[in-house]
Parts: structure tokens; C-alpha cells; sequence
């Protein structure tokens, strides 16, 4: 009851019991009445100017959303730090401080806030105008960070503030402190969701034999997954989380992965592959547990000691249909692909697993291991038994041993960008309608995107989409809650700070973080294989649409290039000629019977140099941020700050790189800088001094599509003439002619898993 109310009820009353004076019997009764009224108001409203304590409301939202954005910190000077909850909001308090401006700090991995005078992300505070205040922070990252979706105290602050706030999940009323690593699976209709260990507020060791809940689906309920998702833990009788697995001997116990299955006696069985392990992580126990629907449980159906030497997993299997055959589950470990039929005698016999692997089946070489080739020395990938796939490592160690070469990797996984190498690590993988691909969400800390033809790959270039100062592990796309046709996916992991030297994060830590991405975005457009397949002794180019029926008439995927157009002006479409000689032909518009879209020749510097700029320089002044403004005019450049004591002269710009000079505090330098996407590094110098300093500049915004020119692995495309028949390749030689630039392939790897068609 509000205050107000407090005092409404109070006066009524009184004018009741005026009304009502002559009757001593009842004005006896009500005066009683009246005094447990006022105490019970006193009582109430107490407990709500304890709940709307004198804070200062802080709100941080997305600039281009406009929803609030969890897990931002506000540091102030004296290192007293808070962290917005789910909905972006802050209760400020702080005796003492209360009734003046206060300068603070915001900071959030993956977004970036207002660059101030003194070149931080500061802001200053009005807490004694009594007014609550809204901030906007750009997102750097592609992926937007939602909600907190495990632990309690996600709207702690909205609360606080007296805010309505969102439905939350029905959490237990025991509560539940943290969780590590989701699995989901569907189920009778529902979904049932199950978590690694559980900190629960009663023990130190809480519930680390699996916690479990239930929920709808989206598509049954209309419910949206970015607000979180309504969990219906599953308890015990004293409102706990409980074990869903309970197993007779210590230990620990973890899931590796959840698949239903339609068994012809059973009907449709929940199947879990489990491990009970040691202190050290070791197994003292495998095997498999069914789900027990009277029992709302797991039990254990069979024990397999052939598993006892793996490591614990965290994978989410998937349905693949190959020609007329019965579905096989793939479990993708680290993008190292295994696969099994989807029947419960199956799942439980080692010995019917198939990995998609060069290495010949138990076959002991003088290194240990031997690669099968064809006749022409290339490496045969295919699915085999009793054998292993192989990761990123476990490749990157065949090569090291000189059993494959470098190029006869399945797994070149890199940054689109940059093109450093990237091993991803654990994540999921899955078909999406909207991208017509197989799609990856993989990585620890930072969180990376990727598109393939086929389940097994080629998996080449990778969009980074989220970043993280702590660690950020078991990422997992859940494809039953995606929206729009596919074009929105949501992924979630663990957050916490192990093997990180950052501070916990209180409430996040060890916690479950979910994020919203947008196939749709340009930076998600991704390099795809072109092939080429010859008909009639005429070689064409083509990408995959749909399953590639004719896959065996693949000779090499001699590139990639992209399958739209990106951008204003930064893509070329490539046709191929109607007149039937094989040549291709490069169009600057659009067009519906492109072959794929390579990047012009030349890229368009001057529309990526415009624009304003946060500059950060490392010279001895306390005065060493600014922001710029670059501007083109008739061929000229100009170049102003946002604050007197910089003044800029003979400003050059030549292709990507740039040359000026700087009078600052009576002190001239110069500074040369070169552009990157959506940044530009450089060096400076003074006088006759070497370019020893070093600054930088981060452009407002961010990149956009336009800055695909600056991607990693663009290579030029050469067409070649020779008595009227066309050839195309990446290599120049004399004679050749750039059409396109596009990117090259790392892999010499041609027969990948062409045939797989996904369950949906």
C-alpha cells in the first residue's frame, strides 16, 4: 500500500467513527479497529520508504534499441562500483554524496560510452537536482546482451527504485545463487532445460547432480526469449533445486548432452549420456540415464566403460537426415563432428559411433595414427568407425607430426577481419532457414559466428559478435527459440571470472548470460565456397543452393566471395556470360542471376576516412583526448577538433593512409596514421625525433558495411585469355587481368558432408 493510501485509509476511518460516536458499543470496536488500521499503514508504508529508498534512479540503454543493458559498471573515484540489472537500471545511494554532482565511470565489454574531456567514459551525475537520469551507450559488439537469465536478483535495482518489472522466471523459493552450462532438448511438448553445478544459498556445495526445469515453447505460448525465460524449477519438497540424476556411489555428476528418441517399444525417451566424476574432474563413472516422467527425473539405464577415459562435454546434438535413411543424431565437440542413429539401441553401443575424420579406422602407424589418401595423394574425409574426429588441436598435432599438411586441414577457422587463426573451442551448431546454412555460435571469452555449406564445414571465416573481459564458456544457440524466420537467433553461456584476473561481478558470476543477434545485419554477411563442377567439359562456378546433388562432380573451391551485395558501393556482381565461352563479367548494380559478389578493385577510402573520430594520443599532457571531425570537399581534406589547444595543418590522405601536422601546447608534431576498419593507428614524432609515440582513433558508429574492403584474405581475382578459352585464379600470372577481389581458400579439402539434409 502506497503512503498515500496510508493516509486516505486513516481519514476514513476517522470519519467513521465521528459518525458513529453515540454508539459506544461500536465506537469501542472501531477504535480498535482504527489503531490496528494505523499500525498496519504505519507498517506498510515503512516497508515501502524501505523499498523506495532516497536512490537516485541511473537507466543505461542501447542507442539503437533503446532496452536497458545488463551488467554495465558505474565506478565512482573512490572505487565504490554498482552494475545495472536486467533492465538497465541502477539504485544510486551513497551517504554523503546525495546532494551534489558526482563524476563517475561507465564501463561494459562490447560497448562504449561517450568519449569525455578527459578521455574516459565519464559522466557527471545531478543527484541533487532529485531527478533520475537515462544514459545511451553504443554497442561495439554485433550480439546485444539481454538478461541474466539463472540466480536471483535480476531486477534487484529496478525494485529498489519501486518499478514495476517484468515477469521473472519462477525461480525456487530456496533460490539459486549460480549455474554452469545449459543443455535444452525438446520434449512432450515442453522443453526441459538442465544446468551443470548449482550454488544454492543453504550449503557450499549446493546441487552439483544436475538442476533442471521446464518451460513452454515459444512457438506453443508466444513468448519472446528476450526477456528471459520462464523457468519452473524443479524441486524438492523444502522449494530446492534438487538432483535430477541420483546416483549411489560420490561424486559429482554432469550431463554431456540430452536426445530424444522415438523408440519403437518406448515411445519417445529423453536420453542423457552422464558422468560421475572426482574432485579432480576425473570419471569414475559413465553412461546413460532415461528421463522418468512419473519420477520427473533421470535414472540410470546402462552403464558404458568405454567412455570412462573422455573428458566431460558440453554438446548439443542435432537431427540430420542423409538420402532415405533413419535420422542420425551429429554431435559437434569443438566443430569435431560425430554422428549416430537416432535409436536408443544405437546411442548406447560405442562401436555404432561414426566420426567424420581423414584417419584410418584402428590402424596403428609408426606415429600412431595414419591418414588414408586417394590415388593422388589428397587426404579421404568421410564418415568411419572406430576411429576419432578431430578438433582444431587435434589436427594442428597431425600436422606437427607431418602426417597431413597444412592445407589438407577440414578446420581453418579464422578471423574474417584480421585473419588471425581461431580455435574456436566449444559451442553448437545448427541449421537456419533464414541463412539457408548451417550456422556456429563458438568460443570462451570472445564469442564468434560462422556459416557453412555443410555440417562438417568448410568452416572458414568467422565474425567475432561478442566480447568479454572475464570468461564466457559453453556458449549454445537454441534453435527452437529463434524468431523472424531465423533472421533472429538468441545464445546463451556461463559467465564468471575463472581463469580471469577482473573481480567477480556480483550476481552475474557464474551465471547464465543470454544475448540477441540479427542474421540480417551486414557485418554477419560472411565469405561462402564458390565451386566449380565441370559439365560437358565446360567448367562453371557456383555456390550451394540447397543440398549439391551433383557434389561429386566438384573438381575445387578454388575461392570464396560473398552471396549478396554488401554495402553502398563496396561489391561487384559477377555473371557469367551468356554467349556459353566460360567468361565472367563483372556488374556494378545488382543483379538476380549473379554467380556471387566479389569486392571492387579499388575501395572507396574517402567515404571511411569522413565521419568524426574519439582520439586518444600518448604524449606528456594531461589534456590527450579529443574528439575529430573529417571532412572531404572538392577534393580537399579538413580536419577540426572539438575543443581549443589543437590545431591541425597539411592534412594529406593518400588511399588508407594519412599525414599531418599538430600544434598542441606550443608543441608542433607529426602524425602519420593508417586506417583500419572503423579505426585509425598511428605514430608520431616532434621536430627531427623518430615516430616513437603512438595514437589512435576509434570512429563514432563503428564500421559498417563499407569496411568489408579492409577484411583479411582478400586476394585479386585474374581472368586469363588464352585463344578464346577463360581461366580464372587467384595466382597472377603474365597476361592476367583483375576482375574482383575475393578470398582466398586456405583448404585443399574438397569432399566434405554434402549429402546432410537437417530435421527441422
Amino acid at each position: 500500500m502506497s503512503k498515500r493510501g496510508c493516509q486516505q485509509k486513516v481519514v476514513q476511518w476517522k470519519n467513521v467513527t465521528g459518525l458513529l460516536d453515540a454508539f459506544s458499543f461500536y465506537r469501542l470496536a472501531l477504535k480498535q479497529y482504527y489503531i490496528i488500521i494505523l499500525a498496519l499503514c504505519a507498517m506498510g508504508c515503512k516497508d515501502l520508504n524501505r523499498g523506495t529508498m532516497p536512490a537516485f534512479g541511473i537507466r543505461i540503454v542501447d542507442e539503437n534499441t533503446g532496452q536497458g543493458i545488463p551488467m554495465v559498471a558505474l565506478e565512482t573515484l573512490h572505487s565504490v562500483v554498482y552494475h545495472t540489472d536486467n533492465s538497465g537500471y541502477i539504485a544510486f545511494y551513497e551517504p554523503g554524496l546525495m546532494k551534489q554532482k558526482l563524476y563517475a565511470q561507465l564501463s561494459s565489454a562490447g560497448y562504449r560510452y561517450t568519449q569525455d574531456q578527459f578521455g574516459k567514459q565519464g559522466v557527471v551525475l545531478d543527484l541533487a537536482g532529485g531527478r533520475d537520469t537515462i544514459l545511451s551507450m553504443t554497442r561495439t559488439n554485433l550480439a546485444e546482451r539481454l538478461c541474466r537469465l539463472t540466480g536471483t536478483g535480476k531486477y534487484v535495482h529496478q525494485r529498489a527504485l519501486g518499478l514495476k518489472v517484468p515477469q521473472a522466471s519462477a525461480a525456487p523459493k530456496g533460490g539459486i545463487l549460480g549455474q554452469d552450462s545449459n543443455l535444452a532438448a525438446k520434449y512432450k511438448g515442453k522443453v526441459l532445460w538442465i544446468w551443470g553445478d548449482s550454488f544454492l544459498p543453504q550449503s557450499y556445495y549446493g546441487n552439483f547432480s544436475v538442476s533442471g526445469a521446464w518451460s513452454s515453447l515459444p512457438s506453443t505460448d508466444s513468448w519472446s526469449a528476450k526477456e528471459g525465460i520462464n523457468y519452473q524449477y524443479i524441486v524438492n519438497s523444502k522449494g530446492q533445486s534438487r538432483p535430477m540424476i541420483k546416483l549411489k556411489q560420490q561424486g559429482y555428476v554432469w550431463f554431456d548432452w540430452l536426445m530424444n528418441i522415438s523408440d519403437e517399444r518406448l515411445g519417445e525417451q529423453l536420453v542423457a549420456k552422464y558422468a560421475r566424476v572426482d574432485a579432480f574432474f576425473g570419471n569414475y563413472e559413465r553412461g546413460l540415464a532415461l528421463f522418468d516422467d512419473e519420477a520427473d527425473t533421470f535414472k540410470k539405464y546402462k552403464e558404458v566403460s568405454t567412455w570412462l577415459p573422455e573428458g566431460h562435454e558440453c554438446i548439443h546434438p542435432f537431427l540430420v537426415r542423409q538420402d532415405e535413411t533413419e535420422p542420425y543424431y551429429y554431435l559437434a565437440s569443438e566443430l569435431a563432428m560425430s554422428r549416430i542413429s537416432s535409436s536408443l539401441d544405437a546411442v548406447v553401443r560405442p562401436e555404432r559411433y561414426e566420426q567424420f575424420s581423414c584417419l584410418l579406422p584402428a590402424t596403428k602407424s609408426e606415429n600412431g595414427e595414419k591418414v588414408e589418401r586417394d590415388e593422388i595423394g589428397q587426404p579421404i574425409y568421410k564418415w568411419r568407425r572406430n576411429t576419432k574426429a578431430l578438433n582444431y588441436r587435434g589436427e594442428s598435432d597431425l600436422v606437427e607430426k607431418g602426417l597431413l599438411a597444412q592445407s589438407e586441414k577440414l578446420l581453418h577457422t579464422r578471423d574474417v577481419w584480421s585473419g588471425e587463426p581461431i580455435d574456436v573451442g566449444r559451442g553448437s551448431v545448427s541449421w537456419n532457414a533464414y541463412r539457408k546454412r548451417w550456422i556456429m555460435i563458438g568460443g570462451k571469452q570472445d564469442i564468434w559466428y560462422g556459416e557453412a555449406d555443410t555440417p562438417v564445414g568448410p568452416w572458414i571465416y568467422l565474425q567475432k559478435v561478442a566480447s568479454h573481459n572475464q570468461f564466457f564458456y559453453n556458449p549454445v544457440h537454441h534453435a527452437f527459440l529463434d524468431e523472424e524466420r531465423g533472421s533472429r537467433i538468441y545464445f546463451e553461456g556461463t559467465f564468471t571470472k575463472f581463469f580471469s584476473q577482473e573481480p567477480p561481478i556480483p550476481r552475474y558470476d557464474y551465471n547464465q548470460l543470454q544475448y540477441g543477434l540479427s542474421l540480417d545485419h551486414p557485418d554477419l554477411i560472411l565469405p561462402v565456397p564458390v565451386y566449380v563442377s565441370e559439365s560437358q567439359r565446360e567448367k562453371r562456378f557456383s555456390l550451394r543452393k540447397g543440398t549439391l546433388e551433383n557434389s561429386a562432380s566438384i573438381q575445387e573451391i578454388p575461392f570464396f566471395a560473398l552471396d549478396r551485395k554488401i554495402g553502398k558501393d563496396a561489391t561487384i556482381a559477377v555473371i557469367s556470360s551468356a554467349d556459353g565461352s566460360g567468361k565472367l563479367v563483372a556488374r556494378s548494380e545488382n543483379t538476380a542471376d549473379a554467380l556471387f559478389y566479389g569486392i571492387k578493385p579499388a575501395c572507396a577510402y574517402t567515404d571511411l576516412w569522413q565521419g568524426n573520430w574519439d582520439m586518444d594520443i600518448a604524449f606528456r599532457s594531461f589534456d590527450n583526448s579529443v574528439s575529430l571531425a573529417l571532412k572531404s570537399d572538392d577534393g580537399s581534406w579538413y580536419l577540426t577538433a572539438s575543443k581549443e589547444g589543437y590545431q591541425f595543418d597539411g592534412l594529406q590522405i593518400d588511399g588508407d593512409s594519412l599525414s599531418v601536422e599538430l600544434l598542441h601546447e606550443e608543441t608542433k608534431y607529426t602524425l602519420i596514421g593508417k586506417l583500419g576498419p572503423g579505426t585509425i593507428k598511428g605514430r608520431f614524432g616532434k621536430g627531427d625525433e623518430l615516430f616513437q609515440g603512438k595514437w589512435t582513433a576509434m570512429k563514432k558508429g563503428g564500421k559498417t558495411a563499407e569496411w568489408i574492403c579492409f577484411s583479411s584474405g582478400l586476394v585479386p581475382l585474374y581472368e586469363y585469355n588464352k585463344n578464346g578459352v577463360y581461366h580464372y585464379s587467384t595466382q597472377y600470372s603474365d597476361g592476367g587481368r583483375m576482375i574482383c577481389k575475393v578470398w582466398e581458400n586456405p583448404s585443399s579439402v574438397i569432399n566434405y558432408d554434402f549429402g546432410a539434409v537437417p530435421v527441422e
